[in-house]
């Protein structure tokens, strides 16, 4: 390599070099900027938080501040001693996880002004009461008590519990089974699966697939049994029906009785 050539490359690698510093020189520079303003964002923060605490303190501390403001310390704690005052009768214990009230009533209301109300709002719910997905969620009653799941209320003022059952009567109750229904007012199904209690006051108390279809009738158990006119009872067994005025099925299978003050039992009836 001659002499021309070696002095050529040194004047490149100079170049280079120098070009690698005007950049780090410049990268630099941009820092420092960067920084500055940093520096300023931070300044005027902490300028500002000062200034509120100034002002507080001027608030805190001015009458004429206080009055124009109306804050004073004494109406501060005079608005804390009204709020411990409403959340006296509340403590929690953190380590059984309890909240407790006492010495105090709970109302849950929607608002509406009265408990005749299918706003949806104003109900218990404790658990999850899980959708049943599709259509068949049907839940716009008020003032209910709802536990379980799958349950769907319509009306007001009962209690549904227990897994996939319908109230849709006021003042209507279902305290367990599967698959009830309570569509009278005031009616009421205890238990049991797939039992129906139709009209006003009428009630089932277990078993399956029974019906109290008219005012004031019951089904005490058994299934498929039937009380279809009023005050008309079935006590349990199979098929059996009170279709008559104030008429009582005691058990059996296919039992019926059809007229005012009729009884039925077994292979017995009042008719015989």
């Amino acid at each position: 390599m001659n002499t021309t050539n070696a002095n050529d490359m040194v004047l490149k690698e100079l170049a280079r070099l120098r070009a690698d510093l005007e950049a780090s020189l410049e990268l630099q520079r941009a820092n420092e900027d960067r920084l500055r303003a940093t520096q300023r964002r931070l300044k005027a923060t902490w300028a500002a938080c000062f200034s509120v605490v100034l002002c507080g303190l001027y608030v805190a501390a001015s009458p004429t501040a206080q009055a124009q403001f109306g804050i004073t310390l004494a109406s501060l704690n005079a608005r804390l001693s009204i709020v411990e005052n409403k959340t006296a009768p509340m403590t929690y214990d953190s380590a059984g996880k309890l909240l407790t009230i006492s010495g105090a009533n709970v109302m849950i209301i929607d608002g509406t002004g009265a408990t005749l109300s299918t706003s949806g709002l104003g109900n218990l719910q404790i658990g999850y009461n899980q959708l049943r997905g599709g259509t068949s969620d049907l839940r716009t009653g008020s003032h209910n008590l709802i536990l379980g799941d799958r349950n769907n209320y319509t009306s007001f003022g009962g209690i549904v519990s227990g897994f996939t059952n319908e109230l849709t009567g006021a003042y209507a109750g279902i305290v367990g089974g599967y698959a009830n229904y309570a569509r009278g007012e005031s009616s009421a199904v205890l238990g049991g699966l797939l039992n129906e209690a139709n009209a006003t006051y009428a009630s089932v108390s277990g078993g399956a697939q029974n019906r109290a279809n008219a005012e004031a009738s019951t089904v005490s158990g058994g299934a498929q049994n039937t009380a279809s006119n009023y005050a008309a009872s079935v006590s349990g067994g199979v098929t059996n029906t009170a279709s008559g005025f104030y008429s009582s099925v005691s058990g059996g299978q296919s039992r019926s009785a059809t007229g005012f003050f009729n009884w039925a039992a077994g292979t017995y009836s009042s008719a015989n």
